[in-house]
């Protein structure tokens, strides 16, 4: 299930959910995902995510956080709805 540009979220198995970040490949002149993150639930991928582009954006400020939260949220309605 694609999030946005930059990550989607695949089932390995019925017990593993991943995230996965797109990466521009040299090798193979082309971009393709990669396994970042690994997870039990669906849930638990989403909130990871999260997390991990607040903790990306330095927490410089509320402000910052706050739009980086409000853009995941914007991505994930577009995907889920």
């Amino acid at each position: 299930m694609k999030l946005n540009n930059k990550y989607q979220i695949v089932a390995i198995d019925e017990r593993c959910i991943a995230i996965q970040e797109k990466y521009y490949s040299e090798k193979n002149d082309t971009y393709l995902w990669k396994n970042v993150m690994y997870f039990g639930t669906v849930q638990e991928a989403l909130k990871g995510l999260i997390k991990k582009e607040i903790n990306g954006t330095g927490l410089k400020d509320l402000k910052t956080v706050n739009k980086k939260i409000e853009e995941l949220r914007e991505d994930i309605d577009l995907y889920v709805k």
